[in-house]
């Protein structure tokens, strides 16, 4: 393996560690930071793809509840993430 390959595969290690941090700290934010209902909603959502209705159905909701919750969670993650890693967009 000559220097650059090597280079390249600690660029690709430090881009997935990256990464994996990144997943994790959104992960612990959604947890610690989301409401019960918001957890439920992002992850039938997010996590399952279905959609607004189906999930107003499923948790008795009204689809417009369903949206705002979505819409806040979505916002608390990103407000959060932001706070924690002094990122500006």
């Amino acid at each position: 393996m000559d220097i650059e390959t090597n280079n390249e595969c600690d660029e690709d290690n430090s881009e997935k560690e990256n990464l994996l941090e990144r997943f994790q700290t959104v992960k612990l934010l959604i947890e610690k930071r989301l409401t019960e209902n918001q957890r439920k909603i992002l992850e039938l959502r997010d996590y399952q793809g279905l959609e607004i209705e189906d999930i107003a159905n499923r948790l008795n909701m009204q689809p417009a509840t369903i949206r705002m919750n979505l819409s806040r969670a979505r916002k608390t993650i990103r407000e959060q993430y932001k706070k924690l890693n002094a990122y500006d967009r």
